[in-house]
């Protein structure tokens, strides 16, 4: 279900990339734990086996190898969180992406996929998938 989500979009526009490696996905755990974040949950993995990251209409999902193109740096997942480390609200969590007034957290202790605000950090939306997501955010070209 999710890579006919994925193909659709693509064929719309979507940037995807090649699927991530094992070894890649292995050291990300390896990186996330040890900074306190979630690891990869299992339909995050099931999404970078498909495409390591996405982009499309406003929407990234990061993958776990940073991607380099003319003129824009797509970060991947570890790096993104670091770099927030000092929000407390995200200890334990893991950020997966954002949209232009959201970002896209996973909640391991509810096995959920959380919308947020940006700005006032409450919950817009709860997915208990990411293929959920891809499906709620997109139903109008789904």
């Amino acid at each position: 279900m999710l890579s006919q989500v994925i193909n659709k979009l693509k064929v719309l526009g979507a940037t995807t990339f090649p699927k991530a490696k094992e070894a890649d996905i292995s050291k990300t755990n390896q990186i996330l734990q040890e900074n306190g974040f979630a690891i990869l949950p299992d339909d995050y993995i099931s999404l970078i086996n498909i495409s390591d990251g996405f982009i499309w209409d406003s929407v990234e999902v990061y993958g776990i190898n940073k991607q380099e193109r003319e003129n824009y740096t797509f970060n991947d997942i570890a790096s993104t969180n670091i770099s927030l480390i000092q929000f407390k609200f995200l200890h334990k969590r893991l950020v997966i992406g954002r949209s232009s007034e959201n970002i896209i957290i996973y909640c391991p202790n509810k096995k959920q996929y959380l919308l947020i605000d940006r700005v006032t950090n409450s919950i817009k939306q709860s997915f208990n998938h990411i293929s959920d997501f891809f499906i709620s955010y997109f139903d109008n070209v789904l």
